[in-house]
């Protein structure tokens, strides 16, 4: 099975300190007041592009200024590259 990611939509993570896991397979509204217990952030879909050589989160920035905090991931065997924010409610 391969998941399809969108952007701006979001997905469950799990941070531990400076790392986030994601729950690949999950879907949650933006905005959720209460995620599953298993998780503790709800992680933004900011970007989702056919991987470079080397991709990581700095691959992500959409800029010379962004200074947002991303977390990136290849999925799909590699293939593409996902990159999320924490999203905040605001």
């Amino acid at each position: 099975m391969t998941r399809i990611y969108l952007k701006n939509y979001c997905v469950l993570g799990k941070q531990s300190g400076d790392s986030i896991t994601i729950g690949p397979m999950t879907a949650v509204d933006c905005r959720a007041q209460r995620v599953p217990a298993a998780y503790n952030q709800v992680m933004h879909i900011s970007g989702v592009y056919r991987a470079p050589a080397g991709a990581n989160a700095g691959n992500c920035r959409e800029g010379t200024y962004d200074r947002r905090q991303y977390w990136a991931w290849l999925v799909n065997d590699d293939e593409v590259l996902l990159c999320t924010t924490v999203f905040r409610n605001s």
